[in-house]
């Protein structure tokens, strides 16, 4: 029996009438999205649903893993374990045909309404043995996306890889191969706190799955003995970092990554967790010790059938954190022992800006005069629409700027800087910057002051992570974001520096000295930080749900460390205090990333007088783009409100202790305040409190003094009038006597004129 949707044949002649498993009513709310909305919004319902099962089965983050890979030309793929789809969409994409199998009919539907414009796929109803044991039909590739450790389930015995990979290879053509993606068991995460992922528990993969029969998962060498064992001596491992499931990178054993690239910690987890050690440091230990590919939490491995010199990908790296004309993959190749650089667009619509960036190179090839700066050529691929570019061995400026960071060794960071100013600020063409719509289309109207230099043309990917110091060479190996209109040459140094990790550990003296390099006041970072956010909109779209941190953010995941986890109160309360009698206690997840911007949602409270809104427990510098109140119709409104914030910056607010804000409920369904914490607590803050205090305190002093000797002047003129009064008083006093003198003198004079003139008498 078969069916088609859209394009799409349902093969259901294997299908024995019952789905074996089920998510539950999730399924029926995915199979509602994919019949009614285009596969372009799903972003958009991924951030409205706050669904992880939703945003799992069809975030296009998933395709990933696959996206990258290069295919051979007519390949035929089989898909086991295809479920609703999230990766049969590359697939069919990249071959001529593709099979795709699941026990699910449910989900084979909802992957059909998901794909039905793919007119290349088949979709195999029923359990993969009998599938197998039927299919004659051999194909260049099998895929087993998050398949392998279910393999006692399908096969049900206590060691079923033989025989499962036995099938599997059945299926496959002379030279085919198997992409197996899995985690790790022994993967970093899970150490580190993360649950495993099928069983829901802490550990239980590390332990190796103590009364566990239906799942289990693999270390590498367990990997490459089962593979070994099984007649494939052909194979290569990739590690998708943070994992197989979202990949942002893929390293290869020929590209791995280096000390401070592994941050991306907050992202590979599916379920409230616990942090029982930072991982990225972990990471950085680990990589100096040469264990990354033991303790990566994921594998992709590309198995060969038959011994045949491979085509070697070496490192992927994906940009979709951004507009669809702006999203692009960075591939590294290997290939007769020559290494190439490419750089591909992800979506139809970006095949643009690929073309953009090689005139980019056109336009830059002359554009610097600073000895020594190249420009790391690209050639244009017309067919592919993809830029090759020779791999340029070297370290990046960026990694000798972490260096000195970590050896506090301030003086050769400061040289560092002094050379990547001088190679910005040695671009041709410069006049005093004019404000253009161009310009304010993508960095908004900043609050410039006058006669800043800028050239006509603007990289401002003149950051450090893209300058290669090769001897007395320095190659520019990146230039994606190229503007044909003036941008301030300070501007492009300072996005340098403050995006930086170790600008940030810097003390305000020595980030002041850093600055006046470019000849930029402390004053006027924060008009380079709001252009720098202007320009990070441009590139993701505003109001574009296409962000992986943003689903994050709204799905309100919590991330613990040991020390919070332990407390009795995990969480930092949000404290609603009315004027009326009632008080609410809220709760909202702790932000321990820098930059993270989150989302907090508050219960409307029942009186309609003044609110206090604590938003943690300890000083911090915060950036409050707005808080708004959400009326019953759904429209919002800005709420203006009060605060005890030490400092303000524009929307940079610099807290000393509690932050509190405060402001009128004007009977909203909800409050919604949106705001991003640059620094809190210890470490880094303390510098900026400490900074504010000093401050403080002077002018504490100083306002002290001023008002002692306010004081003393009004206490010196009081003296000084009482002075003149009393001086007053006492001319006055002797006049009076004076004069009484003088009248005394002449009445005894007429007594005595009057007595002689008695006498006479």
């Amino acid at each position: 029996m078969k069916e088609t949707i859209g394009n799409v044949l349902l093969n259901l002649d294997y299908y024995d009438g019952e789905d074996a498993y089920s998510d539950g009513s999730i399924e029926d709310r995915l199979l509602e999205i994919v019949k009614t909305t285009p596969k372009e919004d799903y972003q958009k319902v991924i951030l409205t649903e706050k669904s992880w099962p939703i945003f799992y089965h069809l975030s296009p983050e998933r395709e990933n893993i696959l996206d990258w890979y290069e295919w051979k030309d007519d390949a035929s793929v089989f898909e086991v374990g295809a479920g609703c789809g999230a990766i049969s969409g590359v697939l069919c994409r990249n071959a001529k045909r593709v099979v795709a199998n699941d026990l699910s009919k449910r989900r084979s539907t909802i992957n059909a309404y998901k794909n039905q414009d793919a007119s290349n796929l088949e979709i195999m109803v029923g359990n993969f043995n009998v599938v197998a044991e039927k299919m004659e039909e051999r194909f260049d590739y099998v895929t087993l996306i998050g398949v392998l450790e279910y393999a006692k389930s399908y096969i049900g015995k206590d060691n079923p890889y033989p025989e499962y990979l036995e099938k599997i290879n059945r299926l496959l053509k002379p030279g085919g191969k198997i992409l197996i993606a899995i985690e790790n068991r022994l993967g970093l995460k899970y150490f580190a706190g993360c649950r495993e992922d099928h069983v829901g528990r802490e550990f239980v993969g590390i332990e190796g799955y103590p009364g566990i029969d239906f799942v289990e998962t693999f270390s590498k060498p367990e990997l490459e003995q089962m593979l070994q064992e099984n007649g494939f001596s052909k194979f290569k491992f990739y590690y998708p970092y943070p994992d197989y499931k979202f990949p942002a990178v893929i390293y290869s054993d020929e590209y791995l990554p280096k000390p401070g690239e592994l941050r991306k910690n907050q992202r590979n987890f599916d379920a409230d967790r616990i942090t029982l050690f930072d991982e990225g440091k972990a990471f950085d230990g680990i990589l100096k010790s040469g264990l990354f590919p033991v303790f990566s939490n994921s594998f992709l491995i590309e198995v060969e059938k038959r011994s045949k010199r491979m085509r070697k990908v070496l490192y992927t790296k994906f940009s979709r954190e951004r507009r669809n004309e702006f999203q692009i993959m960075t591939r590294i190749t290997e290939e007769d022992g020559i290494r190439r650089v490419w750089k591909l667009p992800l979506q139809k619509e970006g095949e643009l800006h690929i073309r953009h960036m090689y005139e980019n190179y056109r336009k830059l090839e002359h554009l610097y005069t600073y000895a020594g700066v190249q420009i790391c050529p690209c050639e244009l691929d017309e067919e592919k629409c993809a830029l090759a570019f020779p791999f340029v061995e070297g370290e990046s400026l960026e990694t000798r700027i972490s260096r000195h960071g970590k050896e506090k060794d301030f003086a050769s960071l400061k040289k560092d800087y002094e050379l990547l100013y001088q190679i910005i600020a040695s671009a041709k063409g410069q006049k005093s910057f004019v404000e253009t719509d161009a310009f304010c289309e993508v960095f908004g109207h900043p609050a410039l002051k006058e006669g800043l230099a800028a050239a006509e043309i603007s990289n401002i990917d003149m950051i450090p992570g893209n300058l290669l110091l090769d001897g007395e060479k320095v190659w520019v190996a990146d230039y994606e974001w190229v503007f044909p209109f003036a941008v301030p040459i300070a501007f492009i140094y300072a996005r340098s520096v403050f995006l930086q990790e170790a600008a940030s550990a810097l003390t305000k003296e020595e980030q002041e000295e850093l600055y006046a390099i470019g000849g930029i006041s402390m004053e006027e970072i924060p008009v380079y930080y709001h252009m720098e956010e202007c320009f990070q909109e441009f590139a993701a779209g505003k109001g574009e749900p296409n962000a992986l941190a943003t689903f994050y953010g709204k799905l309100h995941r919590h991330n613990y460390p040991l020390s919070i986890w332990e407390k009795e109160k995990m969480m930092y309360p949000v404290v609603l205090t009315e004027t009326a009698p009632e008080e609410r206690e809220l709760y909202y997840e702790d932000c321990f990333g820098l930059d993270e911007q989150k989302v907090m949602m508050l219960e409307k409270a029942d009186a309609d007088g003044e609110l206090s809104l604590q938003l943690m427990q300890e000083g911090a510098v915060i950036k409050i783009r707005s808080l708004a109140g959400v009326c019953s119709d759904g429209k919002t409104e800005r709420i203006a409100f009060s605060h005890n914030a030490e400092l303000e910056i524009i929307d940079d607010y610099y807290f000393l202790g509690t932050p509190v804000l405060k402001f009128r409920n004007a009977g909203y369904e909800q409050i919604r305040i949106d705001y991003r914490i640059y620094y809190k607590g210890d470490g880094v803050t303390s510098q900026f409190i400490q900074y504010i205090r000093q401050n403080k305190d002077l002018r504490d002093e100083l306002n002290g003094e001023i008002y002692r000797k306010g004081q003393l002047q009004a206490e010196i003129e009081a003296e000084k009038a009482a002075l003149a009064h009393r001086k007053k008083n006492s001319r006055k006093r002797e006049n009076r006597s004076s004069f009484w003198r003088k009248s005394w003198s002449g009445c005894a004079s007429v007594r005595l004129c009057v007595w002689q003139i008695k006498c006479s008498m």
